[in-house]
C-alpha cells in the first residue's frame, strides 16, 4: 500500500533525466498530476482523503523508487526516529570512504572545526578567497554527483565507487577548494607547533589568548547581531525563496524500520529514499501569508521568527528533535559576511 507513483514515458529511465535536468519542473508536474487524480476520484464519488493524497508521490529515476511528500506528511518524516538523513547522505556522498573516517570521528572532527572558525570568524570572513570557496564548494561537488547516478541502473555500488574514483583523483575544483583550505591551515598550525616547542609549559592555546582578551568585544558582536533584526529577517527570507531550496526537494531520509507507516495509511518499506518537496509549504499562503510567492525581506520581522528557529513554515534546518544544531552557527557566519 505504498504512495502513488507518478507516469512516466520512457522505459527503465522513468524519470531519471527530468530528475537531473529539471527536477523542479519535474515535481510540478507530478503534484498536478496527482491533484488531477483526486479530482476525478471525487467525480466518482468514490471515498478519499483528498489532503493525505495530494501530499506523496513517487518516481522512478536511477533504477529506484523515491518518495515525495509535502505539507502535513513532511512533518512526520522529520519528527519520527525511523528515518535517518545521515543514512541517507551516507548513500548519496561516502564520506567515510572518501576521507577514510570512521563515523565515529564526525563529532570531533566538525566539533574542532566548529571551534577554530567560532575563533576566527572575523578574519575568515575578509579571506575572499575562503568565503568564494565555502560558497561553490556544494555545487562543485554536485557537478560529480550528477555525472555517477545513471550507474545505478547496474548498481548503486558503482555509481558510488565512481563518485569516489573522480573525487580522489580526479583534477576537479574540489581537490582546488581542499588545497585552498589547507594551504591556511598549514602555517597555522605550524606556528602553533613550533610555539608549543619553544615555550613549553608555558604556552598557551590561541583560543584561550583570545577569550582572555577579546571575550568582551565577541560577547558586544554577537549581541548586535540578535538587534539586527532586518538583516535576520532578510537572511531567513533569502534561505526560503531560493531557487536550490524552495523549489526543488531536500531533507532526504533513509527508511530505517522494516515497514514506516503514515499516518493516512500509506507505507514505504525499509530501504527506501523519502524526501522533502518543500515548494508547496514555502508558497502555502496560510503558511507564508498572501504574497507567498514574492521576496518580501521583512516578512519575519512580523512573524517575530528568528533565522536559526525551526517551524512548521520554514524547515530550512529540518524540524524536532531532529533539527540542525549547527544553524546558529551558520546564520551567524551568513550576518557576518553580509555586514
Amino acid at each position: 500500500n505504498e504512495p502513488p507513483l507518478v507516469h512516466y514515458n520512457i522505459p527503465i529511465l522513468g524519470h531519471s533525466i527530468e530528475f537531473l535536468n529539471n527536477s523542479q519542473e519535474l515535481f510540478r508536474k507530478a503534484h498536478q498530476q496527482v491533484t488531477f487524480l483526486i479530482y476525478n476520484i471525487i467525480l466518482s464519488n468514490t471515498e478519499i482523503n483528498q489532503t493525505c493524497f495530494c501530499n506523496r508521490f513517487q518516481v522512478y529515476a536511477f533504477g529506484r523508487i523515491i518518495t515525495v511528500v509535502t505539507n502535513e506528511l513532511s512533518y512526520e518524516i522529520l519528527n519520527t526516529t525511523s528515518m535517518n538523513l545521515l543514512a541517507h547522505i551516507e548513500q548519496i556522498v561516502p564520506l567515510a570512504q572518501l576521507f577514510n573516517l570512521h563515523k565515529e570521528d564526525y563529532a570531533t572532527i566538525i566539533s574542532g572545526l566548529v571551534q577554530e572558525i567560532n575563533g576566527r570568524m572575523e578574519e575568515l570572513c575578509h579571506d575572499k578567497e575562503i568565503i568564494k570557496t565555502f560558497k561553490n564548494f556544494a555545487g562543485d561537488v554536485s557537478k560529480h554527483l550528477r555525472a555517477t547516478p545513471f550507474l545505478s541502473f547496474i548498481h548503486p555500488w558503482l555509481s558510488k565507487q565512481l563518485f569516489i574514483i573522480q573525487f580522489k583523483f580526479g583534477d576537479n575544483a574540489v581537490r582546488n577548494h581542499i588545497s585552498l583550505l589547507i594551504s591556511r591551515i598549514k602555517p597555522i598550525i605550524g606556528k602553533r607547533l613550533k610555539d608549543q616547542i619553544n615555550f613549553g609549559e608555558s604556552y598557551q592555546k590561541p583560543n584561550m589568548q583570545h577569550d582572555q582578551l577579546f571575550v568582551g568585544n565577541n560577547a558586544d558582536k554577537f549581541e548586535l547581531l540578535e538587534k539586527m533584526r532586518r538583516l535576520d529577517s532578510f537572511v531567513k527570507e533569502s534561505m526560503r525563496t531560493c531557487s536550490n531550496i524552495g523549489e526543488q526537494i531536500g531533507l532526504p531520509h533513509l527508511t530505517m524500520i522494516p515497514e514506516f507507516k503514515f499516518s493516512n495509511g500509506y507505507q514505504v518499506p525499509e530501504g527506501r529514499g523519502v524526501r522533502v518537496y518543500l515548494d508547496p509549504i514555502y508558497h502555502k499562503k496560510v503558511l507564508q501569508g498572501a504574497d507567498a510567492t514574492e521576496f518580501n525581506g521583512r516578512r519575519y520581522l512580523e512573524k517575530d521568527s528568528s533565522a536559526s528557529q525551526i517551524s512548521r513554515d520554514f524547515l530550512m534546518f529540518g524540524l524536532g528533535r531532529h533539527a540542525c544544531p549547527g544553524r546558529f552557527l551558520a546564520v551567524n557566519e551568513i550576518k557576518f559576511v553580509s555586514l
